[in-house]
């Protein structure tokens, strides 16, 4: 019983360390995560201070297009719709990250609550078997029950048979009829081995 519970204690510490270690990493990637999403936020946000700066400003950097050469311009535009396609597969990275651990999260926390459930059944099982045992008195394993009754039976046999031959006088004749049988097969059938 003791082995039991000591196994239990461990089980128990074991799944409650691998909870904290998931966690523990779950939350890194997290912070990882966020770490980037606030770094582009902050480029999003000047680029918008940028363009909702000043009204002159703003028609300032489109004169600058007005000033360039046509080849520059397309050199431009190349490099703007780079930008745009990079930026759209990072949020598609993103969403798929974010998809991806969503999921995982989901799976962790359903073999969580498996795992708590199981827990707790184990640990109400555990308790109610230690209740039932410390409420039972300690009990004689059965084999020395059983040789605890037949060395009583036997006692009383060889009794009888000492009172039966105090009263034929404490004679030694046997009987001659019983040929090959055993004196534990005569005294089972109640069968004396001596003279009556």
């Amino acid at each position: 019983m003791n082995g039991d519970s000591d196994y239990s204690k461990y089980d128990l510490a074991r799944l409650q360390e691998e909870l904290e270690q998931e966690r523990e990493m779950k939350y890194e990637t997290q912070t990882e995560l966020n770490g980037q999403l606030d770094r582009q936020m902050s480029l999003i946000h000047e680029r918008l201070e940028d363009l909702r700066g000043n009204p002159m400003d703003r028609l300032a950097s489109i004169r600058i297009y007005d000033d360039m050469l046509v080849e520059t311009l397309r050199q431009r535009l190349k490099l703007l719709t780079e930008e745009k396609s990079d930026l759209q597969s990072q949020l598609m990275d993103c969403r798929s990250r974010i998809e991806q651990e969503g999921k995982a999260f989901h799976k962790t926390n359903d073999e969580r609550r498996a795992y708590l459930s199981e827990i707790a059944k184990l640990s109400s099982t555990c308790e109610a078997q230690q209740k039932q045992y410390s409420a039972q008195p300690q009990r004689a394993p059965k084999s020395k029950q059983r040789r605890e009754k037949q060395t009583s039976r036997k006692a009383e046999a060889d009794s009888k048979k000492e009172k039966e031959r105090d009263e034929d006088g404490g004679g030694v004749c046997l009987k001659v009829k019983h040929g090959d049988k055993s004196l534990q097969y005569l005294s089972k059938h109640n069968e004396s081995p001596y003279c009556t």
